[in-house]
Parts: structure tokens; sequence; C-alpha cells
């Protein structure tokens, strides 16, 4: 057997009933990249989607962005799980939560490294502003950031701190011709509170068109920085660094099973950056609407 696949396995195990709960989330609900976005939820629904992927390189651009090769033929992969939610109390005000876990891996000539742990789970409140005719919609969103594991003098899982995030969501789809098209686009800050603890901004946006009734294609842009005095960068860990850039491409296919499910596959290439990986990221998932 594969040692990476072995290794991950033995953390399967050491977590087995809380990763069975992602596991039976992904064969049930799946994954979809898009989540309801500027759209609103609906009054009494739950939306559920639940993410798989698998991350891996074997450069990194360091402080200045020079392109950089891990020491001793290194090669770093992540195996990530995440399950997020948004149940609708009105048609306005919904809530949201999100559930991340994953598995990295670091080898090399010398030696290997396997972490796994929960990571920053978030929690708040999405507020629908408003619509255009109703095929343009707009909304808000808010998020208490705090972290589901514990770091240690000798490993760190991530920030190990609390922080909150606001986001503003647009999404609608628009014809050319007889050719139907989507759009979304999203502006986001998060904060967190610490020792030289960072700002971080996103913004991201998505074309997508409409292949058939259920089949879509779509290309998404995210860019995203941090602001920390700290300019440490460690990429052979699983946390990220304080102070970064980093800009990527995302091509989704995705397939409506019926009027509340959905699963799609992505492939996702960074494209430029500083103080993070050069990577590429394939998911695939599925999402159920209650």
């Amino acid at each position: 057997m594969n040692r990476s696949l072995a290794i991950l396995l033995k953390q399967v195990l050491k977590t087995r009933h809380l990763l069975a709960v992602f596991f039976v989330a992904i064969l049930l609900f799946g994954n979809m990249q898009a989540q309801a976005g500027g759209r609103p939820v609906g009054k009494k629904r739950l939306f559920i989607i639940a993410t798989s992927s698998y991350f891996f390189n074997d450069q990194y651009w360091d402080e200045n962005g020079k392109v950089t090769s891990y020491d001793n033929n290194g090669k770093y992969s992540t195996f990530s799980l995440s399950l997020s939610a948004e149940y609708g109390f009105s048609r306005r005000v919904s809530l949201i939560a999100s559930l991340p876990y994953s598995v990295n891996f670091f080898k090399n000539s010398v030696n290997s490294t396997t972490v796994g742990s929960l990571g920053d789970a978030s929690i708040g409140m999405s507020y629908y502003i408003a619509n255009i005719a109703y095929r343009t919609y707009f909304s808000v969103q808010t998020n208490f950031l705090f972290p589901v594991y514990h770091n240690t003098d000798s490993l760190n899982h991530g920030y190990g701190d609390v922080g909150a995030n606001v986001q503003f969501l647009a999404s609608g789809d628009f014809k050319i011709g007889e050719k139907s098209f989507s759009f979304s686009g999203t502006v986001g800050a998060s904060q967190y509170i610490g020792d030289l603890a960072p700002l971080q901004l996103s913004f991201s946006g998505t074309l997508g068109f409409t292949i058939t009734k259920k089949d879509q294609v779509s290309l998404t842009e995210t860019t995203a920085s941090s602001f920390s005095p700290s300019k440490a960068f460690d990429p052979t860990s699983p946390v990220p660094a304080k102070d970064f850039t980093y800009s990527e491409i995302t091509a989704t296919i995705a397939h409506n099973i019926s009027r509340n499910k959905s699963f799609f596959l992505s492939g996702t290439r960074f494209i430029v950056g500083k103080n993070t990986g050069i990577g590429n990221t394939l998911s695939l998932g599925y999402a159920y609407k209650f």
C-alpha cells in the first residue's frame, strides 16, 4: 500500500467517529463549489454542502515571490474535508456554519511528517439585502471564527486565534441569445485577534455557462492577501503564513441530479503569490437542499 495512503488511513482510524460524519455527509450530500451565495436559501430550508479536496505541490513562493523548491526533493500535500450548512430563519435571514478537517503530509529524502486535525470553524449570519428582477441577488454575511484544535509548543495546527469575517456577495444569471450564463462575486475581510494577528482581504469572481439543463461549467478567479508584521513562513507546516498573497484559477464542471441535488468536480491552480505554496487542488463533492 502507498505510504501516504496508509498514513491517511491511520489518521482516519484515530478519529473514526468524527470522520464518519464527514464521509456520510459526502456520500449523502457531496459538494458544490458555490454555496447559496447572494441568493436566499428560503424560509425553513436547510442547505448542506460537504467538500473533499486534495492539494499537492513541490514548490512555493518565498516572501519576495521567488519560486523555491523544497530541500531534499521535498513534496507537500493536504487531504481535507469540510462540512458547511445554511438554514433559513426567514426569507432574508439565515444561520451559516462550517467545520473543516485536514491531514497534511510532508516528505523528502531525509524524513516525513504527518499532521491531522480539525481547523478553524465558523458560525454566523447571512442577510439577503435585495434583488434585481429576481435574477440578481445581493447579501452580506458575518462570521465568528474560532479554532477547534489545540496548539502546543512542538506542534501548531493553525493560528490558534479567534477572529471575525464579513463578506459581501452577489450572484445572478443572464442570457446572450439562446445561451444561459451565471455569475457570482464575493468581497471579504477577516481580522484575527492575537499576537501579530493578521488582517485578511479576499475577492473572487465566477462566470458560468449552462451546457444543458443539468450541466454547467464555470471559471473562478480568487485573490487573497493577508497582512501582518510577522513575515515568517514555514512551507512544511500546516499553519499558513500571517503575511501572504496569492491568486488562483479554478475550473469546475457541475451536474444537477435533481432540483435539490448537485455534485461537482473542480481543479485549481495557484498562479502567483508570496509566502504560499505553488500547487494544484482537486475537489469532488455534492450538495443537498432540504
